[in-house]
């Protein structure tokens, strides 16, 4: 379920964090996650109203890969998506007229290595139940370093993919494209 690229940003900073983590731990210091602030850039993320229940099922079998994102206990009791989510302060679900999920927010934008992390496996757990039938959903971030990314759905799947730049006359922005 889990589709991540060797090279993704979210591999790098995971094994950064590891090795400064050892390392400090070796002397005795103590660890503690790198932050920085986190910017929504553009997101286009849909579903609905029909999937919520089953959407919210997925994140309680999946509770322990994202275990700082939701309290436990609570997160069991949800019975929508939309409770589930008022559980948390990280992001927010809006909805429209029809009560489908229209919308996701990014409102706690302190970032830290297990935080990025456990956003992925979050969306890993709804993306089969995005609707990609309109078109292309994605989520797209930005760090305070200036690192740009999408999680990206597909085909029932999500996919960490990292932005560059390409210069020519003009800077431009763009997504690598993912191979199925």
């Amino acid at each position: 379920m889990y589709e991540r690229e060797r090279g993704s940003l979210c591999v790098l900073y995971y094994h950064q964090y590891n090795a400064i983590a050892h390392s400090n731990e070796r002397k005795g210091r103590k660890n503690t996650p790198m932050s920085q602030r986190l910017y929504e850039r553009e997101t286009v993320f849909t579903i609905p109203r029909e999937q919520s229940r089953a959407a919210a099922l997925s994140l309680r079998l999946h509770i322990q890969e994202f275990p700082n994102l939701f309290p436990l206990q609570e997160l069991l009791q949800a019975g929508s998506l939309l409770e589930a989510f008022a559980l948390q302060d990280r992001w927010r679900l809006s909805t429209d007229s029809e009560e489908n999920i229209a919308d996701i927010s990014l409102v706690g934008g302190e970032q830290s290595n297990y935080y990025r992390d456990e956003d992925y496996r979050m969306f890993c757990a709804l993306a089969p139940f995005v609707d990609t039938s309109q078109g292309e959903c994605y989520i797209e971030l930005e760090n305070s370093e200036g690192a740009r990314w999408q999680y990206y759905f597909r085909n029932g799947k999500c996919y960490n993919r990292p932005g560059r730049i390409i210069y020519d006359d003009l800077p431009v922005f763009a997504m690598r494209e993912e191979k199925e």
